[in-house]
């Protein structure tokens, strides 16, 4: 929901500034992806973004879907192009978890998606 992504936009910003951030992305299909993605490219234009088909149940968009709406609408946006661009990538979603370090990270999309996270750090 738009003001969910608002709040959470106002609370990276505010809450940990002058950091790299790194989003792992999954979304549901039942969400609006391109909203969701277009306003995290705008507003974090030298991040990191990973795209995952979330916990691969069919119930996720396709992270080549996710990932190839980042791209093109990298391609359209000229001033971004111009100026910091992101690091995009696509990988499963284990194997993101995997790659996460000490930098600001926030793993975004789905209650679903948070769910695994705790499974595989076997967090109660």
């Amino acid at each position: 929901n738009e003001d969910a992504l608002e709040n959470f936009i106002s609370a990276v910003k505010s809450l940990y500034k002058n950091k790299t951030y790194t989003f792992l992305i999954s979304q549901i299909t039942t969400k609006d992806y391109k909203k969701f993605i277009s306003r995290l490219l705008k507003e974090f234009p030298s991040s990191k973004f990973i795209f995952t088909s979330g916990t691969g149940e069919s119930k996720f968009f396709d992270k080549k879907l996710l990932y190839d709406y980042a791209l093109d609408t990298l391609s359209k946006d000229k001033q971004n192009l111009n100026s910091n661009k992101p690091i995009l990538s696509c990988l499963d979603f284990e194997e993101a978890l995997n790659i996460l370090n000490s930098e600001a990270n926030f793993i975004v999309g789905s209650f679903y998606t948070y769910k695994k996270v705790y499974e595989l750090f076997n967090i109660k």
